[in-house]
């Protein structure tokens, strides 16, 4: 990378209003050019320091295991499902099969999705409801989070979250307080059009805020590329578009260290006929 624009973006990673104020000042071409280019360097190096707190942790008391099905819809998990409360699945379109993993173990599985009329699939442990999923304001016919937590009586429990909402996953959790990220001991999600993080300042803000937020009181313990995304690529940083992410609760275990190691042998590619995407080196991409 360029020292002179390296240490540029470094003193200006807060935030880019100094793109934006030269911006309103420049005539020529040429300098909007020589802008647009530093808006992408700072944006990719952002990017990179983002991907840095994705760093995954291991524990000696944390098992992994692979929670669902074989190809797409299946999570890999922490290995801890004592004294949960109940489970909250954001998602569902024709794949219960987390969701009966988790109602297996008697625990109630709270399931919105308001793309799709009725479950493929009962079980006693399912709650369907035909909502779908937003951040504040609410809606027609999708809510926030926090609004749901408060309906059921589960706010201040001990819950589980499974999230696939194809890019809404961001107002959600956007429009979630500390004490309602607090409540979920696992969060198992996955996240979508990454590639923002280098073409589009506002969404780049989203998508950081959000993961700072749940950062704040979990840790992220497994990252899997979904193969049926693409890789973006800006400035020798490279992104997949889509990431299936597991975070733990800090005080779940006392021994979290940061780890280089990934449980390979619990992935699986979310499409068999696509070839699978190398993310040893996500967080390691800064220098």
């Amino acid at each position: 990378m360029n020292k002179t624009l390296k240490k540029f973006a470094l003193n200006y990673i807060p935030g880019m209003d100094i793109i934006r104020k030269l911006k309103n000042r420049v005539k020529r071409p040429s300098d909007w050019h020589h802008l647009e280019y530093c808006k992408n360097y700072i944006l990719a190096v952002k990017s990179a320091l983002l991907l840095q707190k994705l760093q995954p942790y291991d524990s000696t008391n944390l098992e992994l295991i692979r929670v669902g099905n074989e190809a797409d819809g299946g999570y890999i998990m922490a290995n801890h499902f004592e004294k949960i409360d109940a489970a909250y699945s954001f998602g569902i379109d024709t794949d219960v099969s987390w969701d009966k993993f988790i109602a297996e173990k008697s625990i109630p599985v709270f399931m919105y999705d308001h793309t799709i009329e009725a479950l493929p699939e009962q079980h006693k442990n399912f709650h369907f409801f035909r909502t779908g999923l937003c951040g504040k304001p609410n809606l027609p016919n999708m809510k926030d989070i926090g609004s749901l937590l408060k309906e059921n009586g589960h706010l201040g429990k001990n819950l589980l979250m499974k999230m696939d909402i194809e890019g809404y996953e961001y107002p959600a959790f956007d429009a979630m307080t500390d004490e309602e990220i607090g409540c979920f001991s696992q969060i198992v999600c996955e996240i979508h059009h990454l590639h923002d993080l280098f073409y589009n300042i506002q969404r780049h803000e989203l998508i950081s805020r959000c993961l700072k937020k749940i950062l704040k009181q979990m840790y992220c313990v497994h990252i899997h590329a979904n193969n049926v995304g693409s890789v973006a690529c800006s400035n020798g940083i490279e992104i997949p578009s889509l990431l299936e992410l597991t975070f733990v609760r800090k005080n779940l275990m006392q021994d979290f260290m940061p780890t280089d190691k990934l449980r390979h042998d619990l992935d699986r590619k979310n499409n068999p006929n696509l070839p699978s995407i190398n993310i040893s080196q996500l967080w390691k991409q800064f220098t």
